[in-house]
Protein backbone atom coordinates (compact mmCIF):
# COMPACT_ATOMS: atom_id res chain seq x y z
CA UNK A 1 0.00 0.00 0.00
CA UNK A 2 1.15 2.99 -0.89
CA UNK A 3 1.04 6.79 0.74
CA UNK A 4 -1.36 7.76 -2.04
CA UNK A 5 -4.14 5.98 -0.34
CA UNK A 6 -4.06 7.33 2.20
CA UNK A 7 -3.92 11.60 1.27
CA UNK A 8 -7.81 11.08 0.68
CA UNK A 9 -7.92 10.78 4.52
CA UNK A 10 -5.64 13.55 5.34
CA UNK A 11 -6.80 15.97 3.56
CA UNK A 12 -10.20 15.16 4.97
CA UNK A 13 -8.74 15.33 8.58
CA UNK A 14 -6.92 18.80 7.11
CA UNK A 15 -10.28 20.08 6.24
CA UNK A 16 -12.04 19.04 8.87
CA UNK A 17 -9.92 20.36 11.68
CA UNK A 18 -10.52 23.94 9.98
CA UNK A 19 -13.65 23.56 8.97
CA UNK A 20 -15.67 21.14 10.49
CA UNK A 21 -18.58 18.93 8.77
CA UNK A 22 -16.17 16.85 6.30
CA UNK A 23 -18.39 13.92 4.81
CA UNK A 24 -15.81 12.82 1.92
CA UNK A 25 -12.86 13.64 0.54
CA UNK A 26 -11.46 12.71 -2.58
CA UNK A 27 -8.48 12.67 -4.98
CA UNK A 28 -8.76 12.96 -9.02
CA UNK A 29 -6.76 10.45 -10.89
CA UNK A 30 -6.11 9.33 -14.70
CA UNK A 31 -6.67 6.44 -15.97
CA UNK A 32 -4.05 4.42 -14.20
CA UNK A 33 -4.92 5.66 -10.87
CA UNK A 34 -1.98 8.68 -10.73
CA UNK A 35 -2.94 11.84 -8.79
CA UNK A 36 -3.65 14.90 -11.78
CA UNK A 37 -3.63 17.40 -9.24
CA UNK A 38 -7.03 17.97 -7.79
CA UNK A 39 -9.55 16.50 -5.60
CA UNK A 40 -12.97 16.98 -3.88
CA UNK A 41 -13.95 17.80 -0.78
CA UNK A 42 -17.78 17.28 0.32
CA UNK A 43 -19.22 19.33 3.26
CA UNK A 44 -22.39 18.18 4.98
CA UNK A 45 -24.02 21.64 5.89
CA UNK A 46 -23.87 24.89 4.57
CA UNK A 47 -22.09 26.68 7.75
CA UNK A 48 -18.72 24.75 7.13
CA UNK A 49 -19.19 25.02 2.99
CA UNK A 50 -19.05 28.51 3.61
CA UNK A 51 -16.29 28.80 5.88
CA UNK A 52 -14.29 26.95 3.17
CA UNK A 53 -15.04 29.11 0.61
CA UNK A 54 -14.41 32.22 2.49
CA UNK A 55 -10.97 31.19 3.06
CA UNK A 56 -10.12 31.05 -0.34
CA UNK A 57 -7.43 28.53 0.12
CA UNK A 58 -5.20 26.65 3.04
CA UNK A 59 -1.62 26.25 3.26
CA UNK A 60 -0.14 22.78 3.92
CA UNK A 61 3.08 22.88 5.33
CA UNK A 62 4.95 19.99 6.51
CA UNK A 63 8.67 18.94 7.21
CA UNK A 64 8.95 17.50 3.55
CA UNK A 65 7.03 19.94 1.76
CA UNK A 66 4.53 22.81 1.48
CA UNK A 67 1.39 22.97 -0.44
CA UNK A 68 -1.30 25.71 -1.65
CA UNK A 69 -4.59 24.23 -1.90
CA UNK A 70 -6.75 26.40 -3.62
CA UNK A 71 -10.62 25.87 -3.97
CA UNK A 72 -13.09 26.32 -6.34
CA UNK A 73 -17.06 25.97 -4.76
CA UNK A 74 -19.15 23.57 -6.67
CA UNK A 75 -22.60 23.31 -5.77
CA UNK A 76 -24.71 20.21 -6.23
CA UNK A 77 -28.25 19.27 -4.79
Amino acid sequence: MTILCYIPDILALIMHDLFGGVVYAGIDTDRYKYPIGSGRVTFGNLKSFMKAVKAGFVEIKTPKFSKKVSKMPLFQR
